[in-house]
């Protein structure tokens, strides 16, 4: 059968997913868990006029990972993608640690990939739209919690029996290996596997060892420089890309909150085209591996 990517609109041949951010949020809601009403994404028109910035950026595609437990709304991902153009992948999944709901405790590893898989395969609810990718599966901050491993594990059994892609959550850029190791035990292809934050660790060893391993990572809280300056982000493109690892390697800005849009005084969803492309350009990334990093690996990973 011939591969595609689902988006919320159906699916779509992986030559048409174009300019790709792999890692972001149109609509989430962390706002009970964090007691900080700044972590409720929701406002849909708003979010509306910044994707239009995006797309008149040109921006293709976005990969959506708002899990469940999260405020997953995957109607409001298709009236986004409806209004603006902008082909949305979006997920099934579990987040981590306190973000995980009960149920993740309550469910075995087997039911917890029954839940994927049924997603994946006939859709959210009741809406028929079906997920692209299962994530953002996460890990805590320098360690694993056993309800964190058991969705790791599932996610493995849900992709082995879909051949849909996995993308994870680093708590600060940590346990990257680790959760390789986990997927890798439970018989998860890791080509089809990617490990996200890693530019909040900055450790360019330890990114070429995801890369080793078969995986792909990404850079995607790009623009967030109370986090790490972009300056470091984009020494750490350059490093990869003089070692040879820009095929594994993807970009994005992880919104996923309402002050982090332009139009709450934020950086918005535009500015890795609008901003940090340019910087990459003038540190000399060549044009080749900047269409590597942004259609070319979003493209090789989620197509199945």
């Amino acid at each position: 059968m011939k591969k595609q990517i689902r988006t919320v609109l159906g699916p779509i041949s992986p030559e048409s997913l174009g300019t790709t951010l792999c890692h972001e949020h149109l609509i989430v809601d962390l706002s009970g868990q964090k007691q900080d009403p700044d972590a409720a994404l929701t406002d849909e028109t708003l979010v509306v006029q910044e994707v239009v910035d995006l797309v008149d950026s040109g921006g293709h595609s976005l990969i959506e990972l708002t899990a469940m437990g999260m405020g997953r709304d995957v109607q409001a991902m298709r009236r986004i993608a409806v209004a603006t153009g902008l082909q949305v992948i979006c997920a099934t999944g579990y987040y981590y640690g306190r973000f995980l709901p009960d149920e993740v405790q309550q469910l075995s590893v087997e039911a917890i990939a029954d839940r994927f898989e049924q997603e994946l395969t006939e859709g959210i609810g009741g809406t028929g739209i079906r997920p692209g990718i299962i994530g953002e599966i996460g890990t805590s901050r320098g360690q694993i919690l056993p309800a964190e491993e058991k969705v790791f594990r599932a996610a493995a059994i849900a992709q082995r029996r879909t051949g849909a892609p996995i993308m994870t959550h680093t708590s600060m850029g940590t346990m990257p290996l680790e959760q390789l190791d986990i997927l890798e035990r439970a018989g998860a292809d890791l080509s089809k596997v990617s490990i996200s934050h890693q530019d909040l660790n900055g450790d360019v060893d330890l990114h070429v060892a995801i890369a080793r391993r078969g995986a792909f990572l990404s850079y995607d809280t790009v623009g967030k420089e109370r986090y790490q300056p972009d300056e470091a982000r984009v020494r750490m493109v350059a490093a990869m890309a003089d070692r040879g690892w820009a095929h594994r390697l993807m970009l994005s800005c992880d919104i996923s909150r309402p002050s982090y849009l332009a139009r709450r005084g934020g950086i918005g969803y535009r500015y890795l085209l609008t901003h940090f492309l340019p910087r990459l350009r003038a540190a000399g990334i060549p044009e080749e591996l900047l269409h590597t990093m942004l259609v070319e690996n979003p493209r090789q990973l989620l197509a199945h």
